[in-house]
């Protein structure tokens, strides 16, 4: 092969990011995090249901148990070791209504003050951040489309 250009060799349908107008899957992103970051409220919200809801039960469960141990004939070690089962039940009961608490209030709470701060809505649609992005984009591939379109 000699050293001359071989046009065969340029791949102009490349997938790069670097090459002119493939910066979309980037843009693309920004709105993707927007929808992410409701997705992971709503599964942190619905850890903390689920915590609450064990919470209740076990809160529940050791109410009962209890009531039927004190009026119950055991007496004694039984006895103690019953009660202490109820006890642990309350116990943990308590660990996972803060559990539940922490979640809402503290990582909730931040996720959706930051996408609060992060994402504002434009009155056409979309995303002010996205159209930035975009723009940005496209402002800093001007000059390379038209070195490559002289090319």
């Amino acid at each position: 092969m000699s050293g001359a250009y071989d046009d065969s060799m340029v791949d102009v349908s490349s997938d790069s990011f670097w090459e002119v107008g493939n910066y979309k899957r980037t843009v693309k992103r920004v709105d993707d995090g927007n929808r992410l970051c409701n997705d992971l409220m709503s599964c942190i919200h619905e850890r903390a249901r689920i915590e609450k809801a064990y919470a209740l039960q076990l809160t529940e469960w050791g109410k009962r148990w209890r009531q039927l141990v004190e009026k119950g004939p055991q007496y004694g070690t039984l006895e103690r070791a019953w009660t202490a089962l109820c006890t642990e039940a309350e116990k943990v009961s308590e660990l996972h209504m803060e559990v539940k608490a922490g979640l809402m209030s503290e990582d909730y709470e931040k996720l959706k003050n930051w996408q609060k701060d992060s994402y504002h809505k434009q009155m056409i649609g979309g995303y002010k951040e996205t159209k930035e992005t975009e723009d940005g984009f496209r402002k800093a591939q001007k000059p390379w489309a038209k070195k490559l379109k002289e090319v």
